[in-house]
C-alpha cells in the first residue's frame, strides 16, 4: 500500500520493541525517514541498523526517559 510517505519524517517513542518498533518497520517499508526512542540504547541501535539495512531509510535513534525533563531536551 502507498501511503505517499516517502521521505518524511516519523518519530516513535518506545521504538525498541513490540507496537513502537513494529510501527517503525511499518513506516520505514512506506519509505519514512525514522527517529526512534526509547530507554535502552543497545535495542535502539540494534533495531536502528536492522530497519536501515532492510528498508534503506535514515534512522536516527536517540536513548532516554520522555518523562524525564533533562533527558527529553
Amino acid at each position: 500500500m502507498d501511503l505517499d510517505l516517502r521521505n518524511k519524517v516519523a518519530f516513535i517513542t518506545g521504538g525498541s520493541r513490540g507496537i513502537g518498533k513494529g510501527i517503525a518497520r511499518s513506516l520505514a517499508r512506506e519509505g519514512c525517514k525514522i527517529a526512534i526512542t526509547a530507554t535502552r540504547t543497545d535495542l535502539l541501535e540494534a533495531v536502528a541498523k536492522e530497519i536501515n539495512a532492510e528498508f534503506d531509510v535514515e534512522v536516527a535513534h536517540f536513548a532516554g526517559d520522555l518523562l524525564k525533563t533533562e533527558d527529553a531536551n
